[in-house]
């Protein structure tokens, strides 16, 4: 069954996130990460489908692609897509921010 679950409140959202930094965090054993590009939050599965690296240690670029630190693969943060179709798609999740925090839908 599907449900929203708070991830972060407005007060950890005002400490951690940045707007187009990648924050790492960890939800029932499964590592997300959150990208504010200053108007939307994105959440994904913060594990490169191509070699395993932590997603989070990358840049996000003008394109709104997250780019993997080890082998500059590049993802899209909307759609998960990989931009050069050379690995599989990245795991995306649906986010929204409420009145007291940030919601993830899993």
């Amino acid at each position: 069954m599907m449900n929203w679950i708070k991830i972060l409140s407005l007060e950890q959202i005002e400490q951690h996130v940045m707007v187009n930094k990648p924050v790492s965090i960890l939800l029932n054993q499964t590592p997300l990460a959150i990208v504010w590009d200053g108007n939307t939050y994105f959440a994904f599965k913060n594990v490169c489908p191509h070699n395993k690296a932590r997603l989070s240690d990358g840049k996000l670029n003008a394109f709104g692609e997250i780019i993997c630190p080890w082998h500059e693969y590049r993802y899209s943060i909307k759609t998960g897509r990989e931009c050069a179709n050379r690995t599989a798609d990245l795991a995306t999740f649906t986010i929204e921010k409420r009145a007291d925090g940030l919601y993830l839908f899993i």
